[in-house]
Parts: C-alpha cells; sequence; structure tokens
C-alpha cells in the first residue's frame, strides 16, 4: 500500500493556465445560482447580488487554493516529486481551505448585509466542514483517478506513435563543436552530432557524448548557456528544465500517466518530457519524420 502511494501522479502547476480554468468555471457557477435558484434562493430577494458574492468568493477561494498555495510552497509542490500521497493530502488540503473561505464568506455576507450573526458560530463551522470533506474529498478523488487513467492512455498513445515513427539516425546537421571546460588545464571539445545529454545538476551539469564508447564528464555551467550555444542547431532539444537531449540518439519513447519518458540506447538516464512541452516534442519529431 505504502510502494502504491510513493508513485508518481501527474502534476503540472502553471499560474496562468489554473487562472483562465477559474473564470469560465465561475460564470456557470453564477449562471447556475441564478437560473436554478438552489439552495432556497427562490426565496431570497437579493439572490444576484448573493450569487454574484459567492461566485467571487469561490473564485478567491480557487486562486488560494490552486496558484498561491503552490506559489508560496514551491518545494512541496515540485512536479519531479509528486506522488499519488501528496497529491491525496492536497485534495483534503484544498477542500479545507475551500471550506474555511466559504464559510467565511457566507457570514460576512450575512452581517453585512442582514446584521445577522446567529449562523456565525463553531457549530456551523464544523457542519459546513463535515459536508466539503463527505462530498468534496471523495469527489476529487474520483476525478483525480480518471484523470491519471486518461493521462496514462493518452501519453500511451502518444508514445506509440512516436516511436512507429521514430527514426532519425540518418538525419543530416551542419557540423558543429562545443569546448567544454572540465576543469582550468582540461577543456573537452565535442561534436554536436555526439552529444548525447545535458542534466544540470545545481551548479554543474552532466554531459553524456559518443566518443569509442558513451563517455561522461561533469562541468560547471548553467543548462541555458548550453542551449544558446546550441540554439542554431535542429537536433537540440530541452524537453525539460533540467535537461537537453540530441533527439537522433533518442531510442524509443515511454508514456506515463505524468507524460512522456525518453530512452537513450546503453544509457540508463530516462528523462522526463514537461508535460507543456508534449505537442511541441511530438511536432518536433513529426517534422523529422517528414
Amino acid at each position: 500500500m505504502l510502494e502504491f502511494l510513493d508513485r508518481p501522479y501527474p502534476f503540472s502547476f502553471q499560474p496562468s493556465r489554473r487562472i483562465k480554468q477559474i473564470v469560465p468555471i465561475g460564470l456557470c457557477v453564477f449562471l447556475f445560482l441564478i437560473l436554478f435558484k438552489p439552495f432556497g434562493l427562490n426565496n431570497n430577494p437579493d439572490y444576484i447580488v448573493f450569487s454574484a458574492f459567492m461566485t467571487a468568493s469561490g473564485g478567491f477561494a480557487g486562486l488560494v487554493t490552486t496558484v498561491l498555495v503552490p506559489l508560496i510552497f514551491p518545494q512541496y509542490f515540485n512536479e519531479d516529486k509528486w506522488t499519488i500521497k501528496r497529491n491525496l493530502v492536497w485534495v483534503v488540503g484544498i477542500n479545507l481551505l475551500f471550506a474555511n473561505i466559504m464559510f467565511f464568506a457566507l457570514n460576512l455576507f450575512l452581517i453585512f448585509k442582514y446584521n445577522a450573526f446567529q449562523e456565525f458560530t463553531f457549530k456551523n463551522y464544523l457542519w459546513w466542514a463535515y459536508l466539503q470533506l463527505l462530498i468534496g474529498v471523495p469527489l476529487g478523488l474520483i476525478i483525480n483517478l480518471v484523470n491519471q487513467y486518461y493521462l496514462l492512455k493518452k501519453h500511451l498513445n502518444i508514445s506509440a506513435n512516436i516511436n512507429n515513427s521514430l527514426d532519425l539516425k540518418n538525419e543530416s546537421t551542419t557540423q558543429s563543436r562545443l569546448e567544454f571546460k572540465v576543469d582550468k588545464f582540461t577543456k573537452v571539445n565535442i561534436d554536436i552530432n555526439s552529444l548525447v545529454l545535458v542534466e544540470a545538476l545545481g551548479n554543474y551539469l552532466n554531459v553524456t557524448y559518443i566518443n569509442n564508447g558513451i563517455k561522461k564528464i561533469t562541468i560547471r555551467d548553467t543548462i541555458t548557456n548550453i542551449e544558446q550555444k546550441t540554439g542554431s542547431s535542429n537536433i537540440i532539444y530541452k524537453p525539460h528544465r533540467s535537461y537537453l537531449v540530441n533527439v537522433q540518439h533518442v531510442h524509443h519513447i515511454t508514456g506515463v500517466a505524468q507524460g512522456l519518458k525518453v530512452h537513450f540506447k546503453d544509457i540508463d538516464n530516462v528523462i522526463p518530457v514537461s508535460r507543456n512541452k508534449i505537442k511541441e516534442f511530438r511536432k518536433l519529431v513529426s517534422s523529422k519524420m517528414g
């Protein structure tokens, strides 16, 4: 059971995308409230104002839970370390935060609009939180499980399509060389076609290349600097913020719920493709097939 909970789970934090999702969802909720008048709203003459206020409060709750909290705690919301266990904890946490914000929003409206304090009690808060957990947590878990299954199937299909057409070995490129400074006495010149992989490790880079077999060196540099040096090449691609790969040496692609994984022949490294780069990566490979 514990091993299952430690499995990777797809998580992609893109603030702009989250904000764009909140707006249409809020609009749909507002229209639902004023058109169908659930929860006794048909007896409330101020139902439009109330619906607008609660919808805005829900949007604020969504902004806090899905944008601000991940921004404040970036280490916890590290995509590379996101697991099923973290996701389950977050599902519970997001529902508790949402319940707190919406409970206080409802009572603020009642107090300022009707000077009604009787609903603002700890007992009502516990009941509000209980309902949120009872309904929100199971619903969140179901949505997450369905999402994981959908993404797994999607990425398996994408990886299968890429593998069916993956034949980059004869790609011709402009001859160019890269110079890597190992230390103050040692420099290594590598043909860009022989470069396989560059991996960022803090202030250092692990460079894997082919020269009568697989060779590796560690240098003090940034991946951004290497990316700029190889910018004119059509075979060096950055599928993830910590990696550069030579698409000529890609052996095959696998699909998992988190996205795509890049494999190389005779190299143990398995490189992730960021979910926001899957479309671009697939297009790159497809263009080379044409």
